[in-house]
Order: structure tokens, then C-alpha cells, then sequence
């Protein structure tokens, strides 16, 4: 990070030009960021940062972590990094935590209808606030 930039993990914002150029390649204005996500699958090991970007041709650019806290911390910073750049301010949109119900088998006697709820990860999503 840099007075003039803001770089990491493929991304790079250019406050200067107010623009941002993402993993693979694309460069458009801050103005066409339309969301940012973050999604943390901790059974699996998988964490991504998500960046959605008003273009038909390739409107979703993801960014993959190898830690939990990656993602979380990566989309707070490009928040700042696009406001600064002169582009939208986002706001929180939703937050889910994700969770896998299944029948508890532990039970045999319960096993019909007792169920147990195992944590899959957490999803947060911002959106633009204007």
C-alpha cells in the first residue's frame, strides 16, 4: 500500500485514475465496483473474496485465500482503497452463516426426527449505499 495505490492478491487500485485492476487482467473506473463478498467455508478449507463489477462480459471476479482471516480482511481494505479512489461507498447487505442439518443417527430411538446442525462457514455481502 502506497499513497498513490493499493495491491493485493491480484488486485490493484490506482487512486490516482480511480481505477482497479482485478486477478485477471480486466482494469475498469471504481464507479462500475457494483458488490463485494467474502465467503469462508471452513469444512472445506475454502475461502474467497468475491468482486462484482458492472460488465457483461465477465461481471464476477473471485480471489482465493489460504486462511480464514484472508478474505475478511482483504474486502475491508479494497472497501477503503475504492472510497479513496473516489468510488461508491458499500454498506453491509446481508450476512448468512451457512450450516448443514442432518438427521442424528447417534440416537436410534430419535433418529426419525432428531436432527444435529453442523457450522459449514459464513457468507457476508456489501452492496453500494448510493
Amino acid at each position: 500500500m502506497t499513497d498513490s495505490t493499493f495491491r493485493q492478491c491480484g488486485v490493484r487500485v490506482d487512486y490516482d485514475a480511480g481505477t482497479v485492476t482485478l486477478p485477471r487482467g480486466d482494469r475498469f473506473p471504481v464507479e462500475r465496483v457494483r458488490g463485494l463478498r467474502w465467503e469462508d467455508y471452513r469444512q472445506s478449507g475454502s475461502y474467497h473474496a468475491v468482486i462484482d463489477v458492472d460488465d457483461l462480459k465477465t461481471p464476477v471476479h473471485p480471489v482465493a485465500f489460504s486462511t480464514s482471516a484472508g478474505p475478511e480482511a482483504f474486502v475491508s481494505r479494497l472497501r477503503t482503497a475504492i472510497e479513496r479512489a473516489g468510488g461508491p461507498r458499500f454498506a453491509v447487505a446481508a450476512t448468512d452463516t451457512m450450516e448443514v442439518v442432518e438427521k442424528d443417527l447417534s440416537d436410534p430411538i430419535m433418529a426419525a426426527v432428531a436432527t444435529r446442525v453442523r457450522p459449514l462457514g459464513r457468507r457476508m455481502s456489501f452492496s453500494r449505499s448510493d
